[in-house]
């Protein structure tokens, strides 16, 4: 979403809507496909183990160099969103700032940026909560093992 408006924000007046939708449409497609392959072999490596007390669990092994990689797609869908949205905020913030400047001549290039800051401080600060948000659940993928359980629940 935030990509989208910064692109608007970009080419303003030039911005061609058929075409962006048609780009929008392959770009969901790719990153569908991206997340898809990426996570292929969490439910290829799952295993369903009925025990003795017709309990169901669920177990997953991974070799080492799988656990590795598991690790670098877990990083890589936990941050590139998030680069993504601070990015595209910075770029909304400095590009309607300086158009502002170009505009408004009354006021610096410095009182825009501080101006639209202030405006948009929520596209800056929802991307950072959202991060403070999943961040136990990195740190939990991350680090987490296998634990012995009780024998009666």
């Amino acid at each position: 979403m935030s990509v989208e408006r910064a692109i608007i924000t970009i080419y303003d007046v030039n911005f061609n809507k058929a075409k962006h939708k048609k780009a929008t449409k392959w770009i969901v497609i790719s990153i569908l496909i991206f997340v898809i392959l990426t996570n292929i072999q969490d439910p290829i490596k799952r295993r369903l183990i009925d025990d003795e007390d017709n309990r169901l669990w669920c177990n997953v092994e991974y070799t080492s160099s799988m656990r590795i990689f598991n690790s670098i797609i877990l990083l890589i869908h936990f941050s590139i969103p998030f680069l993504l949205n601070i990015r595209s905020a910075v770029v909304i913030i400095h590009t309607l700032a300086r158009h502002r400047s170009t505009i408004q001549k009354r006021k610096t290039y410095t009182q825009h940026l501080r101006t639209q800051v202030r405006e948009l401080k929520h596209i800056v600060i929802s991307p950072i909560i959202f991060i403070l948000l999943a961040l136990p659940r990195l740190i939990i993928s991350l680090v987490s093992g296998c634990m012995k359980t009780v024998r009666n629940p």
